[in-house]
């Protein structure tokens, strides 16, 4: 029988009991979400509190407006980061390290300096992402809108999986060491060198096209094409299991790099590819080498543009040139031929029914290529 003392004493269970429960209490869930347009320091930009620069597990971000930053920061997630505003860091070298979920919605644009999305990381853009850096990958990356990397001498950083939907381009090179899907109709335009590793893989079947050197060791399958401006180098380790087109400084080249026969498409068509990023901050950035073209520019205005009409200024243009309206999937919405000797500034009547959100006002012509992004409302 059990004496008073020992009736009354509780069980070294039960304590143990009450101690873990202490402990493993579920964390306490918070949502920081805007509600005004501002800074992120600005208590009146948040609905409760400004967020801390590390975000929890539990925690939820919501950029439902245009904010920015004043100052440098480094950001943490833990949690989860829904963009369906903008948020600008650009003017700062802003860095985030992902390490769960974050999403740029269709009608948001993020801009920072740089990201490294580590190995338990998932970033899905549908909008638009700018980065004047560039961007680690380490987790998963997917891009179904546009996603634009500056930095030198490499913009992208793949040790993940990487997957474009849509439309891709760098500053400067790509570095593969993982496994980089270039999906059908999809666009890959790359200023810089194209480094594959041994242990990376690619499968291409859209169309990429690579302004310096493309060189791999790692294994290419696909039936895209593939078009690069000078050298191409195929390492003994490198393994083709299904050849794209791949033309090389005017010439088609079977996947070892010996000339087949001559590009169908003459190389003045095809390289080089100058590519002018949308803005970064407070200033334009133009790629391209002496003795090239001088680089062609736009600006678009109202912007954001709440009428049915949309004014292009046409900057540095001495070649004819086409001009479209595209959605973040690529789909042309409107599109003009321009001389420039005849136009300096053209206006695009907008249809009617257009869904509000980010869309993307590209002028293609020798000179290159020029993009800027436009917010209709």
């Amino acid at each position: 029988m059990k004496t008073k003392n020992q009736l009354n004493r509780p069980s070294f269970f039960a304590l143990l009991l009450v101690f873990f429960a202490g402990i493993f209490q579920p964390a306490q869930a918070t949502v920081y979400q805007t509600v005004a347009n501002g800074n992120w320091s600005d208590n009146s930009t948040w609905m409760t509190v400004i967020p801390p620069k590390t975000l929890q597990m539990a925690d939820t971000l919501v950029i439902e407006h245009n904010i920015t930053f004043n100052s440098n920061s480094v950001h943490w997630n833990y949690g989860k980061i829904i963009i369906s505003g903008n948020l600008n860091g650009s003017g700062f070298p802003v860095q985030v390290y992902n390490m769960a979920n974050l999403e740029v919605t269709s009608s948001g644009s993020l801009s920072v300096c740089n990201i490294v999305n580590g190995y338990s990381g998932a970033i899905t853009i549908n909008g638009t992402l700018l980065m004047s850096g560039g961007l680690n990958n380490q987790g998963m990356f997917e891009n179904s809108g546009y996603s634009f990397f500056n930095g030198s001498p490499f913009g992208l950083y793949n040790a993940g999986y990487a997957i474009n939907n849509s439309l891709m381009e760098t500053g400067g090179g790509i570095c593969n060491a993982g496994f980089l899907d270039n999906a059908q109709g999809a666009i890959i335009r790359i200023q810089g060198l194209f480094s594959g590793s041994v242990n990376s893989g690619m499968s291409n079947e859209g169309h990429m096209a690579v302004a310096r050197t493309f060189s791999t060791e790692g294994t290419q399958v696909g039936c895209g094409t593939l078009t690069i401006c000078y050298d191409f180098y195929a390492g003994k380790s490198a393994s083709w299991l299904a050849c794209q087109q791949v033309c090389a400084g005017g010439k088609r080249l079977d996947c070892t790099g010996k000339v087949v026969f001559n590009c169908s498409t003459p190389l003045s068509q095809q390289c080089p590819v100058i590519i002018t990023p949308p803005a970064i901050g407070s200033s334009k950035t133009d790629f391209g080498t002496p003795g090239e073209p001088e680089s062609a520019k736009i600006s678009v205005y109202p912007n954001p543009c709440s009428g049915n009409q949309l004014n292009i200024r046409l900057e540095s243009l001495t070649e004819p040139a086409t001009l479209s309206l595209l959605d973040l999937q690529g789909r042309k919405i409107v599109d003009q031929q321009i001389d420039p000797d005849q136009v300096s500034d053209v206006n695009f009547n907008l249809p009617a029914g257009l869904t509000p959100g980010l869309y993307l006002v590209r002028m293609e012509s020798v000179q290159g290529i020029v993009t800027e992004k436009v917010l209709l409302q």
